[in-house]
């Protein structure tokens, strides 16, 4: 036979705890369980009310206060309402780097990476005629090459989208240009020939085709691969 709990009711168990003196160490504002939950149920039902009430009050003092109201989390120099896209563009052209030494900084990241493609043709030309580049003699080129290579990278830098038909024009034909002579420098010329023209041209090369978009780079490539072909250069990739 199954144990039976006795059920004690709850005016018993509020009569124990009287006797017991433990409402006396509780704190002066504690409420029993039950009446608490509804204690705190009537209270959060009152505090929506008026919270209702307050916010269908605001439209009315917003509209005689102004923006006074508003929220400005988040707002900052460029979020004022009213600011037209010009005025926002213009205040960023303020704010930002001197257009000068932006420009000299485009420069300096541009002539780098060619800079150092210049030396790596330099050293793999020379060691392709059993040739042995030495420190100073490559830094020497490098210092005589790299500050005309930084003025035609200025040349042919954009100026704020201005002349951009233009210049992919030009570096179009400059792509076309130095890549026949680079090969036909390459297939048709003497060691020493080879060894000084090569580096610089296929810097530029590179360069223009680097600089190019997608398509007319395309274009200039296969004009180049064409006249590889009709010119009858002994290059071993193209006897395949």
């Amino acid at each position: 036979m199954g144990k039976i709990e006795e059920v004690i009711p709850d005016e018993e168990i509020e009569r124990l705890a009287q006797q017991s003196g433990i409402y006396e160490r509780l704190p002066a504002d504690f409420v029993p369980f039950k009446p608490g939950v509804e204690q705190r149920q009537t209270a959060q039902a009152h505090a929506w009310a008026n919270y209702s009430d307050s916010e269908e009050d605001e439209p009315d003092d917003d509209s005689d206060s102004g923006d006074d109201g508003e929220d400005d989390y988040g707002a900052d120099e460029y979020s004022v309402q009213g600011t037209s896209a010009q005025q926002v563009m213009e205040d960023a052209n303020r704010d930002g780097m001197n257009p000068q030494v932006e420009e000299a900084f485009d420069v300096i990241i541009w002539t780098m990476p060619f800079g150092f493609l210049f030396l790596l043709l330099d050293i793999m030309i020379q060691q392709q005629y059993a040739q042995h580049p030495s420190f100073l003699g490559e830094m020497t080129k490098m210092l005589a090459n790299v500050p005309i290579l930084g003025t035609f990278v200025y040349i042919t830098m954009p100026k704020k989208g201005k002349d951009q038909p233009l210049l992919q024009a030009g570096l179009f034909l400059v792509g076309i240009l130095s890549g026949c002579s680079f090969l036909w420098v390459m297939a048709k010329s003497d060691w020493e020939v080879v060894m000084r023209r090569t580096p610089p041209l296929g810097t530029v090369w590179v360069y223009s085709i680097v600089r190019l978009h997608l398509f007319p780079a395309c274009v200039s490539l296969a004009i180049v691969a064409a006249f590889v072909r009709f010119a009858d250069l002994n290059l071993r990739i193209f006897n395949m």
